[in-house]
């Protein structure tokens, strides 16, 4: 529960921290070199883990946490050497956003890997299930966001109150979060 926290707050930063327009920018370098790195460094430290005897669920989970990094400290370290702006500083924001995002899926599936023991047929149902609630909230979170959530942020923004916002986004984070651990 304390780590499903953590990832609430760790989004919730990066949240404050970059724009849509700015991820937008960056969506070749997220898919592409995101994409590549996440799963090259958990096919590769998993591997190392598995070769290590550790069982198969173990190194996938043992590789999937080496495939992270914190963007919030790579962030503050490329502005404090004034590199946030360079073509590494922004690969590396990139690479680092989409490490953050792949923390859900994560969250999904290793709960699930737990049961691996209880044959091929039972995990594959099981990861098919936890995917398509993972969806199910994604596509829950995204409508409200788009059809309630808009007016709500313009009506508290009204209010010109940096506190309210920040309480309201705090408020919205936590519920979409409770949503998704309903699901």
């Amino acid at each position: 529960a304390l780590a499903e926290f953590g990832i609430v707050f760790l989004l919730f930063t990066i949240g404050l921290s970059f724009s849509m327009p700015q991820i937008h920018a960056l969506r070749h370098q997220l898919l592409g070199l995101g994409t590549g790195q996440v799963l090259l460094t958990t096919l590769a430290v998993g591997m190392l883990a598995w070769f290590m005897d550790m069982s198969v669920a173990a190194a996938f989970v043992v590789g999937a946490v080496f495939a992270q990094s914190s963007t919030t400290i790579i962030s503050k370290q490329l502005t404090d050497q004034g590199e946030e702006h360079s073509r590494h500083g922004r690969l590396g924001v990139a690479m680092s956003v989409f490490q953050d995002v792949t923390a859900v899926p994560f969250l999904v599936v290793i709960p699930v890997l737990g049961m691996a023991s209880t044959g091929p047929v039972v995990l594959i149902s099981s990861l098919g299930m936890a995917f398509a609630k993972a969806a199910l909230a994604f596509g829950l979170v995204f409508l409200a966001g788009r059809w309630v959530m808009r007016p709500l942020f313009y009506l508290v923004a009204e209010q010109r109150s940096a506190e309210v916002f920040t309480l309201t986004v705090l408020f919205v984070s936590l519920v979409a979060a409770w949503t998704t651990s309903s699901l």
